[in-house]
């Protein structure tokens, strides 16, 4: 194994815990610059943190994200196609990477903000659409509500951020903020996540999701 395989397998088995520090440092920079801040950045910072939250949910607590999504695509190799451990990872990293970015590019400019929110709601949207399918699928094995993992942060951190950013900006927000804001997220969305996926997707690829870690909150139903 290569010295960028080890460092890469390395990184895959701790990424969430730097993700959980990357969160718990912004939470302390909102805190502390909070009056600094107008409240189009502390809201998109909001939306960052959501997200570090939310990848916990979906990768372990409970876990399961990338089998649902690889199920539910149809895949005979769920453990790693099309979304394996390093899918997972970028797709996660590259998020929060690219939200402060965009973010921080913008001196907390309006747009920004929206973006944040805009991927923020549709992350609650497809969670959403996605409880109600997996609640069908597995009504058989007992599954009585619409949770699938990352729908509590979807709608319970995501959606309230999100909402909150859209009510102040439907009162200080310009057009050309509104669509440089949800074409900013459109790209992220298509490229972050659809791109990556359709690029990394290997059958043969060296780091499936962790056994241990695979079926996750659908452990129960797939016995």
């Amino acid at each position: 194994m290569s010295v960028i395989n080890r460092l890469l397998s390395l990184w895959l088995s701790i990424w969430l815990y730097g993700m959980a520090v990357a969160g718990t440092v912004l939470v302390i920079v909102l805190a502390t610059g909070w009056n600094g801040f107008g409240w189009e950045h502390r809201l998109g910072l909001m939306g960052v943190i959501a997200l570090t939250m939310h990848m916990w949910e979906e990768e372990r607590i409970p876990g399961g994200f990338a089998y649902m999504m690889n199920t539910m695509q149809g895949s005979d190799m769920p453990d790693r196609y099309p979304m394996s451990d390093l899918v997972a990872m970028l797709v996660d990293c590259c998020g929060v990477t690219v939200m402060l970015f965009i973010l921080f590019l913008g001196h907390g400019a309006d747009w920004a903000a929206i973006a944040i929110a805009c991927i923020g709601i549709t992350e609650a949207a497809i969670h959403t659409v996605a409880g109600f399918a997996l609640r069908r699928k597995y009504a058989a094995q007992g599954k009585r509500t619409i949770y699938d993992p990352g729908l509590i942060t979807a709608l319970f951190a995501f959606l309230p951020t999100s909402i909150a950013t859209f009510t102040y900006a439907a009162r200080s927000s310009t057009t050309t903020d509104w669509i440089i804001g949800i074409l900013t997220a459109i790209a992220i969305l298509s490229i972050n996540v659809k791109g990556l996926e359709t690029l990394l997707k290997d059958r043969n690829t060296p780091y499936p999701i962790p056994e241990q870690h695979v079926k996750g909150y659908f452990a129960k139903y797939t016995r």
